[in-house]
């Protein structure tokens, strides 16, 4: 007889553990902050920077590319302003770094994954040992529309 976890919902064991908690508080805050910085900038610069982190007043932004940088130095009065007015933060300095990794890239969707016959009949598997019944709906659910992609990229080939 195969036995099964409980899983433990993420935010419970985000809060249950000091450092997780941490991580857990940053990650809230840079989204935050990258929110902020998002409406001080235009829809072409703001695909190119990323807030990094805050600390001791100053505010570290991330831009792929040099041309990117000279453009959110230009634009620094508006996110100072718009720190100022949307934030508790005293945001006394802006540094901007030229990251390698493609921002613009990274904030696109993800791609579409096709699970494979072996991985829904897991899910499927899975979902029988579950007691909890919302968590058994979600994962035959999953199980069921991924059948389903994957039969309709069968029929389209």
């Amino acid at each position: 007889m195969q036995r099964y976890f409980k899983p433990t919902n993420l935010d419970t064991l985000f809060r249950q553990s000091q450092r997780f908690s941490d991580i857990w508080k940053s990650n809230l805050q840079t989204k935050e902050l990258n929110e902020i910085l998002d409406s001080a900038l235009s829809q072409s610069l703001r695909d190119h920077t990323e807030v990094a982190h805050f600390k001791n007043g100053t505010l570290l932004i991330y831009v792929n590319n040099p041309i990117w940088a000279d453009s959110v130095r230009l634009h620094e009065s508006n996110i100072l302003e718009a720190f100022r007015t949307k934030s508790g933060l005293e945001v006394k300095k802006i540094s901007v770094l030229i990251n390698a990794s493609d921002i613009a890239v990274q904030k696109k969707p993800p791609m579409k994954t096709h699970l494979s016959a072996h991985t829904i009949k897991s899910i499927l598997d899975t979902a029988e040992g579950i007691d909890d019944t919302g968590l058994k709906n979600a994962l035959n659910k999953l199980a069921t529309r991924a059948a389903s992609q994957t039969n309709d990229r069968k029929s389209n080939s």
